[in-house]
């Protein structure tokens, strides 16, 4: 997927003419959505996807309104608010509060933790909350390792930063057992970690320890790790439309990275005797994973799911939920 910025404002041009819609100022609207129902119908849209070759029409998040030079949160909104993150708000990280969605009301509480990718899958996991009826405490903090591993400086972040994770990994846990929750989530992005990694696999451990401390019962799950394209989904599209199979990502199992990423979240798992929602079906098929779902942006770069393609899969959601919380 490699493709220059001229390249990319007149295939944009293009859609412009191609989809009618140069008039819309505002990207579908989310609260239309209706979930996917069934992984059948996710695996038949994927299929679907992989054979398609031209982009319909606009997608949801609009594309052709995609603001290329912001970063992806700016565009998404996303669930953390100013309330609840660490990154705005230094004494947040030192004390850590929750965004509540889901039945807010609720008795019971369950708690999504990690980095930006907890914002990935915040949308449909507050769903799901409310479907179950439960009040979800939301924990982000982007970035940061969701594993408590203590970070380095890099990638970005500065060592201000990295000294707010180190923070925000021993003051989370008391702020989640204060919470009591039935079920505690983690979600991370992490792709340079393999398989044997003991650091990621112990950390993940020593987070669910520490927060499930004196409360042995609480359920523990990890949200699974999803691809890592190349170059960012949307730009892909816009820079071929009309060739939308040069954009679909596409690994080997047991011998990509990826797939090195899927075994040791079934390790970190094993490790924090931890259930595991493994959610590479929802997003590839036979090793193969499509950037434009169902008339979805499945990506809002090159890793982070969009609000809209979370909440599409919020029915598949609702019930891993359910059957990791009956086990």
């Amino acid at each position: 997927m490699s493709f220059g910025t001229k390249a990319v404002v007149k295939a944009l041009a293009a859609i412009c003419i191609f989809t009618g819609l140069i008039a819309a100022s505002t990207a579908q609207s989310s609260n239309s959505i209706k979930p996917a129902a069934s992984l059948s119908v996710v695996t038949k849209a994927l299929s679907a996807a992989l054979d398609a070759k031209t982009l319909k029409g606009d997608t949801d998040p609009s594309l052709i309104h995609f603001p290329y030079s912001k970063p992806w949160l700016d565009y998404e909104g996303g669930m953390l608010k100013a309330a609840c993150d660490p990154q705005q708000f230094a004494r947040i990280a030192m004390h850590p509060v929750p965004c509540f969605y889901g039945l807010t009301q609720a008795h019971h509480t369950i708690v999504l933790f990690g980095d930006s990718f907890a914002g990935s899958w915040g949308p449909a996991v507050a769903i799901a909350a409310k479907s179950l009826g439960y009040r979800l405490a939301f924990f982000e903090f982007q970035g940061c390792l969701t594993p408590f591993v203590n970070p380095t400086p890099g990638l970005g972040e500065t060592e201000a930063q990295v000294r707010l994770c180190i923070d925000w990994h021993r003051a989370l846990p008391a702020a989640v057992r204060k919470l009591h929750p039935v079920a505690i989530l983690a979600a991370n992005g992490t792709r340079d970690w393999g398989s044997a990694d003991k650091n990621y696999i112990s950390g993940m451990m020593l987070a669910f320890n520490e927060m499930t401390l004196k409360s042995p019962s609480t359920t523990r799950i990890i949200i699974g790790t999803g691809p890592h394209l190349p170059a960012s989904g949307p730009m892909c599209v816009a820079a071929h439309p009309t060739d939308l199979r040069r954009c679909d990502f596409k690994y080997k199992p047991g011998t990509s990275n990826l797939a090195l990423a899927l075994t040791r979240d079934a390790a970190a798992a094993k490790a924090a005797h931890a259930k595991l929602i493994p959610t590479i079906q929802w997003q590839c098929l036979n090793g193969a994973c499509p950037v434009v779902v169902h008339d979805f942006l499945v990506y809002i770069d090159a890793d982070h799911i969009t609000t809209a393609y979370s909440q599409w899969l919020s029915t598949l959601m609702t019930q891993a939920l359910r059957r990791s919380l009956s086990n």
